[in-house]
């Protein structure tokens, strides 16, 4: 409960910057997803609200056409399979750069 009463603070005070930056990012970058991760699911899907009232606030229809707001799934894996996922980006752009 504890992890819900932070996010429910940070939700309602952040209503300023990080989430108006957001929103600005949606309207220069049109993207697909925004994956949020609270550290638990209740504590996402009350950061998911904020930010999505946010966006729909202050980005043009569209800058958030087609967009997504989840939460995230891979739970504590999420940050060991981001860093496999940039080794191996660079193991790839580093092989391509040999090729060439």
């Amino acid at each position: 409960m504890h992890v819900e009463q932070s996010a429910r603070r940070v939700r309602d005070r952040d209503r300023g910057p990080p989430p108006r930056a957001l929103a600005d990012i949606c309207t220069l970058s049109n993207p697909g997803a925004l994956v949020v991760d609270a550290g638990s699911a209740p504590a996402s899907q009350i950061l998911k609200r904020g930010i999505q009232e946010q966006i729909e606030q202050s980005t043009p229809p569209f800058g958030r056409k087609g967009l997504q707001i989840q939460p995230s799934e891979l739970g504590e894996d999420a940050a060991i399979q981001g860093a496999v996922h940039i080794a191996r980006l660079a193991a790839i752009e580093s092989a391509l750069t040999t090729i060439k």
